[in-house]
């Protein structure tokens, strides 16, 4: 198939010409969230050998890293219904298995915490005044809560919003050598390599020693 090293199982056999039948320069426009990583990587013409190859297994995600937490002090006055959240965890009976950490499960619908709106479920409960409570039983976080005066300081950690990226759209020039570009591609109408997605997309490149 002209030298292009493709497995294009059932793409469509238009997406296979414009490949094959295109004439040097070769220029692709890509949208990729991970260009930072990749852009050195596929600008590069067939004919010279790439440089090294970013520190990421192909096929597979980069490693994860740990997930950042953020730490937020919060002072509420109790009302008629207490604090107005209910938890569960502790070393005893732990919300997240082998996290003996206490968790807010539920807001009460108008309660304190309600109207003023800062905690959230899955917030994590580390202190409450001076009391830690990265390490006590249910029972002993339940009582804490309970002795705590009118006016209650909370620590609590969640985990940092995420901030969406935002595709960047690549231009990548260039010229077929003897084996074609060296991609393989992946998707389009009907043969989606990501669910709810048509797109083309390059799914492994190949890296010729010369």
């Amino acid at each position: 198939s002209s030298g292009i090293n493709a497995e294009y199982g059932d793409i469509h056999e238009y997406q296979k010409d414009l490949l094959i039948h295109s004439q040097p320069p070769f220029t692709l426009n890509v949208t990729d969230s991970l260009a930072n990583n990749r852009n050195n990587y596929l600008n590069y013409t067939s004919n010279t050998a790439p440089p090294q190859a970013p520190d990421m297994t192909y096929g597979r995600s980069p490693v994860t890293a740990p997930e950042e937490l953020v730490s937020e002090t919060i002072l509420l006055e109790k009302g008629d219904t207490g604090l107005g959240f209910s938890i569960s965890g502790g070393y005893d009976t732990p919300h997240i298995p082998d996290d003996p950490r206490i968790y807010i499960t539920k807001i009460i619908p108008n309660s304190v915490s309600a109207v003023d709106g800062r905690l959230r479920v899955n917030d994590c409960l580390v202190r409450v005044m001076d009391k830690d409570l990265s390490n006590v039983s249910h029972e002993e976080a339940v009582d804490i809560l309970k002795k705590s005066p009118q006016r209650v300081l909370l620590t609590i950690e969640r985990k940092k919003p995420v901030e969406a990226s935002v595709p960047r759209v690549l231009e990548v020039t260039l010229n077929k050598g003897e084996k074609g570009l060296g991609i393989s591609i992946a998707g389009g109408k009907g043969n989606r390599h990501i669910p709810e997605c048509d797109g083309i997309r390059v799914s492994c490149i190949t890296i010729y020693r010369i």
